[in-house]
């Protein structure tokens, strides 16, 4: 019996101490790189009816937020406008959450002017997103 309780309170504590680990927030960020006089538009919502509303962001300048994972799997759309050609690219899964909940992640999008290019955790992917042109 000694050894029930004992099994029990080391499964209790695992469990505790998972969810107390101090795990860091997931972040969501834009880069500008259009050009000097180019100033571009984020505007993201997630399927959790949360919205960011509408930032605009200078050349050279970062918007970045925190994306928070649970058990309920998250996923930002966003609509990302180059203000000067109006020209845009839309996200439709600028992050997605993950079966289990991740830490301290990075999904950079650097847009230039040819579109958007992905970067995960300081690494360059393959991922790229060419700007439609607005009519």
């Amino acid at each position: 019996m000694n050894y029930l309780i004992i099994f029990m309170l080391v499964i209790v504590m695992c469990f505790g101490f998972k969810e107390s680990s101090g795990c860091a927030p997931n972040t969501l960020q834009f880069k500008n790189q259009v050009a000097p006089d180019h100033t571009i538009s984020i505007g993201c919502t997630s399927n959790r009816d949360e919205s960011k509303g509408i930032t605009y962001v200078k050349f050279n300048g970062i918007y970045s937020f925190p994306v928070v994972e649970s058990s309920r799997r998250i996923v930002w759309k966003c609509r990302i406008t180059d203000q000067k050609n109006r020209n845009f690219v839309m996200l439709w899964r600028a992050y997605r959450g993950a079966y289990n909940a991740r830490c301290g992640q990075i999904r950079e999008y650097i847009a230039d002017p040819k579109g958007l290019s992905l970067v995960k955790n300081k690494k360059p992917t393959k991922e790229f997103y060419p700007w439609t042109v607005s009519k």
